[in-house]
């Protein structure tokens, strides 16, 4: 009887090692896939980051007509995009955005970021402590903004500020702006 107890004992150890180097054969295979996409996203759309895949899957999903967001660089950032006053700042011929003269103007300061950073990241908490409000103030600032921006029908098709899957803030762009 000792012998078919260990006999069984054997067998439950062998398919139990089978199922384990069958799953890591799929994983291994999965995980080929997913480089071969990456690679493939990368070379045909020039997608490198999270956030650049988020927004393409994301247009794929709606079957977006409209050119994906990309994100402004200081290299990319168009020269007509100014401060025409202290609380007026310009998109080109696309419109421009007013804010309240005062010196106590959250969104004006924190507009003011993004636009220095000029289509890089403005972290959360950095914005937080320049303006001296709290973390969640800053979010929901953040949040007027593109909201703001989203409610002007000239602007709305073209501009826009996101989150960042690092807990910040970018201004965003429609790529067919850079192309004109």
């Amino acid at each position: 009887m000792g012998i078919d107890i260990q006999h069984e004992f054997l067998i439950a150890i062998l398919k139990s090692l089978q199922w384990v180097f069958v799953n890591l054969w799929y994983l291994g295979v999965i995980l080929a896939v997913l480089i071969g996409i990456q690679i493939y996203l990368a070379k045909k759309y020039k997608i490198t980051t999270v956030d650049e895949l988020v927004y393409f899957v994301i247009s794929l999903i709606k079957k977006d007509k409209n050119p994906p967001i990309i994100y402004l660089a200081k290299d990319t950032f168009p020269k007509d995009f100014v401060w025409l006053t202290p609380i007026e700042f310009v998109f080109g011929k696309y419109g421009s955005i007013s804010f309240r003269n005062g010196d106590n103007n959250n969104n004006r300061n924190a507009f003011q970021l993004l636009t220095e950073a000029k289509g890089g990241e403005v972290r959360v908490q950095k914005t937080a402590n320049l303006l001296n409000i709290p973390d969640s103030q800053t979010r929901v600032t953040m949040n007027d903004l593109s909201q703001r921006l989203q409610n002007d029908p000239n602007i709305a098709p073209f501009i826009d500020v996101i989150t960042t899957h690092n807990g910040g803030y970018k201004l965003a762009i429609k790529a067919d702006i850079l192309k004109k």
